[in-house]
C-alpha cells in the first residue's frame, strides 16, 4: 500500500515572525520569512480553488459523460448484432459479406 505524497489534511497554520518588543524592525530575514509565508498562504488558497474546481468536474462526468458512453456501448452493441444479422440474410452479395466480417 501507497501512501499519498501530500495529506488530504488541511495543513496546520503557519503565523509570521512576530516581535515582542514593538520598537525594534524586522530583520531582512524575518521580513523576508513573513513575505514567504504570505506566499505559501496564496498558494494554499489557489490550490483549494483548485479542489473545488476537480470536485465540480468530477460530478459533472458523473452526471453527463458515464450516461453517455453507456448509451453509447449500448448502441455499438446494437450496431454489431445488427452487422451479424445482416451476414446471413439472403440477398448479401460476397464482397458485403467479407466487408461485414472485417
Amino acid at each position: 500500500m501507497t501512501l499519498p505524497l501530500f495529506s488530504d489534511d488541511p495543513a496546520p497554520a503557519i503565523t509570521g515572525l512576530v516581535l515582542t518588543s514593538a520598537e525594534a524592525p524586522l530583520s531582512k530575514e524575518q521580513k523576508a520569512f513573513n513575505n514567504l509565508v504570505a506566499k505559501l498562504d496564496k498558494a494554499r488558497k489557489k490550490l483549494a480553488g483548485w479542489r473545488e474546481t476537480l470536485e465540480v468536474f468530477h460530478r459533472r462526468c458523473a452526471g453527463e459523460l458515464e450516461p453517455r458512453e453507456a448509451r453509447q456501448a449500448e448502441l455499438q452493441a446494437g450496431l454489431a448484432r445488427a452487422l451479424h444479422a445482416a451476414h446471413g440474410q439472403k440477398g448479401v452479395t460476397a464482397a458485403e459479406r467479407r466487408k461485414l466480417s472485417t
